[in-house]
């Protein structure tokens, strides 16, 4: 916790005249089926100008199993190509609320899963325009990510409440050599900025150079620069 604490402290001190609201998006719950993707999500409507407000007020994030999402007996007989495809072009419509995803393949999950067992937590900025952003704490918990605001993880990481929670399908894993990564996020985030969580969760963990980040997060934390690590300026 001291790394955190000191971190926070920092970042606190440089966002504090910063703060960033606008999240106009409530939710209500929605289950459609299409073609092949059954989406269970969220969709947002105006509710709130300020974050505070959506405490409490929001259900919990809850990951669903892989035949919840897409129609497994037709995309049985899809092709590795096809599926990757399909995968990625409905998280990249509109219609996909509340949730992401990526497709990787059977090496890089490899290399994530190995990685994550010496090195399970890091941050991430929410860069939100003008120099402003704030950070969120990840950790990967049984081959689950789950992002929490940093400072509500500082003073209680039990009631912390998920922003972000990534869950890698590896259901065609050994068929067809692919992992289907989905990301469901509560709406203190775009989808935009899901995304890019999304790309970037995955990076660090896949780069070399940017694992060094993660390596000194975990293991040289007196080391770690925040700076360096995602090109901004404090």
């Amino acid at each position: 916790m001291s790394r955190l604490s000191a971190l926070s402290r920092q970042i606190w001190r440089l966002n504090k005249h910063r703060q960033i609201h606008g999240f106009q998006r409530g939710l209500t719950g929605i289950k459609r089926n299409h073609n092949l993707m059954q989406p269970i999500g969220v969709s947002y409507q105006a509710l709130s100008t300020n974050p505070d407000d959506l405490k409490g007020k929001l259900h919990p994030l809850m990951p669903h199993k892989l035949s919840d999402v897409v129609r497994m007996d037709l995309l049985d007989n899809e092709s590795p190509d096809r599926i990757r495809e399909i995968w990625t072009e409905y998280f990249s419509l509109e219609k996909a609320t509340g949730s992401t995803g990526a497709c990787i393949d059977e090496k890089e999950w490899s290399t994530i899963a190995s990685r994550i067992k010496q090195c399970p937590s890091f941050i991430f900025p929410v860069r939100k325009g003008e120099g402003s952003f704030f950070v969120l704490y990840a950790e990967w918990k049984n081959e689950n990510l789950i992002m929490t605001y940093l400072e509500d993880y500082r003073k209680d990481p039990f009631s912390a409440e998920a922003y972000f929670h990534l869950v890698p399908h590896q259901e065609y894993i050994q068929s067809k050599g692919l992992v289907l990564v989905k990301a469901d996020f509560l709406p203190y985030l775009t989808k935009l900025e899901a995304a890019e969580l999304l790309t970037e969760s995955l990076q660090f963990y896949l780069d070399d150079e940017k694992f060094k980040h993660v390596e000194k997060f975990n293991l040289e934390s007196h080391n770690f620069n925040f700076e360096a690590a995602f090109n901004i300026k404090i």
